[in-house]
């Protein structure tokens, strides 16, 4: 075998250099076209990807402040493919502190707190449950919606005077996430929320957080990638090729204890808004594959949430039974999640905006 020949260092760094700079160079331009240039939605599918921050920067409020956009949106589960349904013209408003709001309201009567559902993916601004809700109660009762949002970022927002308390808390979160919830105790335990919280609240007017967070998003990418691929698709029924499912038959099933440890942690949130002189009232959201469970398809319909709801009423704890009301709707009136989406349609917002007004605790504020 022949010698090796040596190797000259310099020129090797020299080599290095020199990629790197044609690497990085067009991740600079395009940080800087996304950041300063280009609107936020102009590599993305719909608005949630484009404004929500994505980078580990101090916010308030999960979006970019004072949004306003309009869009063609595809849902999660098929988006860039033949089974992507486009709906045109959603409409996104946000208000300063970075909420899905047509303003800020600083007292509201009643505070939506909740994921992805309450902040309304897939919905016009009109469609939310929070516009559903100051529709049917009149200008009486104000509602405010602050999500995506925990009830220990509320508690952290209201003790510093920059919400003030409202008369009625109502709090949601989708099946899949319940039994993860964490306490406001437990979210108080972590140093390291306490000081991004602090951070948080210092810089909560910066308008230079979103143009940061851009920077660094690199949407062009994911888009790029997400053009030549077109692999983006949930799991399709086989009885209904247009219907998507997040997990489908993997989705896991929780047990009665995870319903005893869920309906724990509700328990809490109801404590602490007892504490704070605040009513509270519980609205889970179910799975779309707990709601079509014959089109997954599972052997059954999950009881999760029939457990979950058991335990709070023994408990004496408000909610609304979600998946009750689902049922009785039937697939004959059509859907109440988008197809090709893991959330629920406008359809499904008002069936459960009808049922919330119901409640005791919202007629009380009306006649107030």
């Amino acid at each position: 075998m022949g010698a090796m020949l040596p190797v000259n260092k310099k020129v090797v760094k020299k080599f290095l250099k020199r990629v790197a700079f044609f690497v990085l160079l067009p991740l600079l331009v395009a940080g800087i076209a996304e950041a300063f240039i280009l609107p936020p939605n102009f590599f993305t599918y719909r608005t949630w990807e484009a404004i929500i921050y994505k980078n580990p920067i101090p916010h308030t409020g999960n979006f970019y402040p004072d949004m306003h956009i309009n869009m063609n949106e595809q849902g999660d589960l098929a988006f860039r493919t033949s089974h992507a349904i486009i709906k045109k013209n959603v409409q996104w408003d946000t208000d300063k502190l970075g909420y899905r709001n047509d303003e800020f309201i600083e007292e509201a009567d009643v505070l939506l707190i909740g994921d992805s559902f309450v902040a309304g993916i897939a919905l016009s601004q009109d469609e939310t449950i929070a516009k559903k809700l100051n529709m049917l109660l009149g200008k009486k009762v104000k509602v405010y919606n602050m999500a995506p949002c925990t009830l220990g970022e509320f508690n952290f927002l209201y003790k510093q005077g920059i919400v003030k308390k409202p008369k009625l808390i109502i709090y949601s979160a989708v099946e899949r996430i319940l039994p993860s919830l964490l306490t406001v105790a437990d979210e108080e335990k972590s140093a390291s929320r306490r000081y991004y919280r602090k951070v948080s609240s210092k810089l909560v007017f910066s308008k230079m957080l979103p143009v940061v967070d851009r920077f660094f998003a690199f949407n062009f990418l994911k888009w790029a990638t997400g053009n030549a691929n077109q692999t983006r698709i949930g799991h399709q029924s086989p009885f209904n090729s247009s219907l998507f499912f997040m997990q489908g038959n993997t989705v896991k099933h929780y047990t009665l204890k995870d319903a005893e440890n869920t309906a724990a942690t509700i328990s809490s949130y109801n404590d602490y808004c007892q504490k704070e002189g605040i009513k509270f009232l519980f609205m889970p959201m179910p799975n779309k594959e707990t709601i079509y469970y014959s089109l997954v398809p599972l052997q059954s319909q999950p009881q999760f949430l029939f457990q979950l709801d058991s335990l709070l009423n023994k408990a004496g704890i408000p909610a609304i039974n979600t998946l009750s009301l689902y049922n009785s709707h039937g697939t004959a009136d059509g859907l109440l999640y988008k197809p090709d989406d893991t959330h629920w349609n406008e359809k499904g917002v008002g069936l459960v905006a009808e049922e919330v007004v119901k409640h005791r605790l919202l007629k009380e504020l009306a006649v107030k």
